[in-house]
């Protein structure tokens, strides 16, 4: 009788927890990718202020 409780409540858990532990890994893919953005933007940024030859800010190099 208790073993049926246990594995009547245990296994929703765990499923519970699996889709939890997923959910929380996609956020961590999509702040990789946003971040990875971030470094390109900045780069763009920065060689546009260290280049003097070049006086035309090109906003097509930029990712979104």
């Amino acid at each position: 009788m208790i073993q049926e409780i246990i594995n009547y409540i245990g296994i929703p858990i765990i499923a519970g927890a699996l889709i939890y532990i997923g959910k929380k890994l996609q956020v961590l893919t999509e702040l990789k990718r946003t971040s990875e953005t971030i470094k390109h933007n900045v780069k763009v940024i920065s060689d546009f202020f260290t280049k003097k030859s070049s006086l035309h800010f090109d906003p097509c190099e930029l990712k979104n």
